[in-house]
């Protein structure tokens, strides 16, 4: 639903808006039920998602094939990782849990670590397997649970502010490839399992020069509000499949614009603050999503909404209103629910499942899994599901 958000957040109170919420009043009254299609779409969903997946696999096929290949690729960062192994080391030595490349733009130590924890096999001396890994042995039995009981998983792992603008690191960062293969190899791997992944590498690539704003902003990991919607517009079109908006119902939320002026949480936690005012603030313009009677759409406040969005701190949570569960209730018309975690939402997403019981994942026609590709190389805790 590739919309202008903010014109229509200015919309709302002609006649059809007013319609609108006298209708929807009804939907919160009788329940949210009654706001999606209940009809089953399985045969039209099953054969797109398996469509989706074999192109995810020729797209990442390319992208290894315009790298030489996976040793070939590893060459080309070799000055990158000597680079970054020389300021990691040298950001310890003195204590500093942060990195900063050029035009001052902020990374953590840790999650650059984990990025560049697992060099492709093909390179010397890195006799490593994804399939060893406890992210796959986590990942691959929980979308094949899932899917005996009908649930669809997709999971995303998330672009980092240096992938999508590789010079912002590092000014060893080449151009030509990805700055993370292993990202490439958990996603080759997922896929050969028939995990459906999506990869928003390449579509953020093509935008980054695109409009006023940067897809990151320079003080946050986090990506900013057009990153967000833009992955929201790819995560919605992979949704629509199932044909769980009713058809010519009018969309039960409405959204208006917001203006964001904070310090970045990177400088706030990580910089001393003797230095902080080196430091952009986090500024930017955003879209605030409403329910039918006017308060913000809380990312965790449906629960037995139909897509459950589960992950880690990527859902932007603090923003009233602006969560990607709200994002992509508004951009679908259908109640998402969400569940994160700081650092751990999807790595500990078994045990959650466990913790909560079948009544938090089994009705669900879809459930989204995120994390951000660094955090793939951390632990993760495999358990079966219960019931």
């Amino acid at each position: 639903m590739n919309r202008d958000l903010r014109r229509e957040g200015n919309n709302n109170m002609g006649i059809m808006g007013v319609i609108t919420r006298i209708l929807l009043s009804v939907f919160l009254i009788s329940g949210f039920d009654r706001a999606w299609s209940t009809e089953s779409q399985a045969p039209a969903s099953s054969a797109s998602r398996a469509s989706a997946i074999e192109e995810a696999q020729m797209a990442i096929q390319a992208t290894i094939d315009g790298a030489g290949g996976w040793r070939a690729w590893n060459e080309t960062l070799v000055p990158f990782h000597a680079d970054m192994a020389a300021r990691i080391a040298d950001a310890k030595g003195q204590e500093a849990a942060f990195l900063v490349g050029p035009a001052r733009s902020l990374f953590t130590v840790a999650l650059t670590e984990f990025a560049m924890a697992h060099p492709s096999p093909d390179l010397a001396g890195s006799p490593h397997r994804i399939e060893d890994t406890t992210a796959y042995r986590t990942l691959v039995p929980l979308y094949r649970a899932l899917a005996q009981q009908g649930v669809d998983l997709i999971f995303i792992p998330i672009p980092q502010k240096e992938e999508v603008y590789p010079r912002s690191l590092s000014e060893h960062a080449p151009t030509t490839v990805p700055l993370y293969p292993q990202r490439y190899r958990y996603m080759e791997a997922l896929l050969a399992a028939g995990v459906e992944v999506i990869d928003l590498l390449p579509t953020f690539q093509a935008a980054r020069t695109e409009g006023e704003r940067p897809l990151y902003p320079t003080s946050d990991l986090h990506w900013g509000d057009r990153a967000m919607g833009t992955a929201t517009e790819i995560l919605a079109e992979r949704i629509k499949r199932y044909g769980l908006a009713v058809p010519g119902a009018p969309n039960p939320y409405r959204a208006r614009p917001y203006h964001l002026d904070v310090e970045g949480p990177l400088v706030k936690y990580f910089v001393p603050p003797e230095e902080q005012l080196h430091y952009d603030r986090l500024v930017e313009d955003g879209v605030q999503v409403l329910l039918p009677d006017g308060t913000p759409y809380e990312y965790n406040g449906v629960d037995d909404a139909p897509i459950l969005m589960l992950g880690d701190s990527f859902m932007m949570r603090a923003r009233s209103g602006g969560s990607w569960a709200a994002r992509l209730a508004y951009e679908l018309g259908v109640p998402v629910t969400g569940f994160m975690q700081n650092q751990k939402g999807a790595q500990s997403v078994a045990r959650i499942f466990a913790r909560k019981g079948p009544a938090f994942y089994a009705e669900r026609r879809v459930i989204v899994l995120y994390v951000v590709g660094g955090m793939l190389s951390r632990q993760w805790y495999a358990q079966p599901l219960p019931g």
